[in-house]
């Protein structure tokens, strides 16, 4: 990241989105003004008038935090907006993950360890489809870097769960994690608790607890093979009801319909919706694709139970 261009860009987030309503008119706006200022010795790669406007900045800042402006705000302020959260991610990732991210590639490819990222702006999609709300939990199964757990934790302010297999960018996701929290103090952003594991999500005790309480599940199984597919899907038996499971392939065919021969498979008390992403949503291609929201739901068998029942009755 240019130095420069992430001083320039951090002024405007924290005006924009930090800053109280009732003080940004002290910093006047793209006419007038320290803003003005700012973006001015910026595009003109004026570096005197660029150190002047982000002085009368600070000083500027520095009055409003005399003023007991963002007191609490950690705490009790506003949610942070996608994109403050999206600058604040790539600003932790430059400094723990960028320089070291070709070890990312070590991974054999088509295989179940390949490695892989959702954008910022798909991730918020999948907040807003899946009704993501403060009181839930979150967990990414195969959370890679941690990235979606990190988004998820201070945009949404639920407790966000990620856990990976994969010693690599476990290791990067604790580090981006530690810089991620200390930033959002940074700008005065509160966040939800955020827990990050080094295991096997097939195995981790851990894992099976929180899936009986989870509210929202995310498991990008792009990559996966059929059988890896078949045994995650077995981990959401205990799934409560209405939990909503956001995939990269669907774990139940779209038209699935009960029978007599399926009632009793997991795919039996899941809905599935298919929704469509954009260009360079996700980091494996810059083509458009798909993704599922399942969401559990028991009553479509109890009510083809009830009518088998009524049939062997009559």
């Amino acid at each position: 990241m240019n130095p420069v261009f992430d001083l320039y860009s951090t002024t405007q987030m924290v005006i924009r989105y930090c800053v109280p309503p009732k003080y940004q008119d002290l910093f006047g706006d793209t006419k007038n003004g320290i803003i003005r200022s700012i973006i001015k010795a910026h595009n003109r790669k004026n570096k005197e008038g660029l150190k002047k406007a982000i002085s009368e900045y600070n000083k500027t800042l520095e009055f409003i935090i005399n003023e007991k402006a963002f007191v609490n705000s950690e705490e009790f302020g506003e949610v942070s907006a996608p994109e403050l959260v999206s600058h604040i991610l790539e600003q932790a990732y430059v400094r723990t993950v960028s320089q070291k991210s070709d070890m990312l590639n070590l991974y054999r490819g088509f295989s179940n360890n390949v490695y892989g990222e959702v954008n910022s702006n798909l991730v918020t999609e999948f907040i807003k489809n899946s009704e993501l709300k403060p009181h839930h939990i979150f967990i990414d199964m195969g959370s890679g870097i941690g990235n979606v757990v990190l988004q998820v934790a201070s945009q949404v302010l639920c407790e966000s769960w990620g856990v990976e297999i994969m010693e690599i960018p476990s290791t990067f996701a604790k580090a981006q994690c530690i810089e991620f929290i200390s930033r959002m103090r940074y700008y005065g952003k509160p966040c939800g608790k955020i827990k990050l594991r080094h295991a096997d999500f097939l195995e981790d005790p851990e894992v099976d607890r929180i899936l009986k309480v989870a509210d929202v599940v995310f498991v990008n199984n792009y990559a996966f093979d059929a059988n890896l597919n078949q045994r995650i899907l077995q981990k959401f038996l205990d799934l409560k009801e209405n939990t909503r499971i956001i995939s990269l392939k669907n774990f139940v065919p779209l038209d699935h319909k009960i029978n007599y021969r399926n009632a009793n498979s997991l795919e039996s008390i899941l809905r599935v919706e298919e929704h469509l992403f954009g260009h360079d949503s996700v980091s494996w291609t810059n083509e458009e694709g798909k993704y599922y929201i399942h969401r559990v739901d028991r009553s479509i068998l109890q009510s083809f139970e009830k009518n088998m029942k009524a049939n062997r009755i009559h």
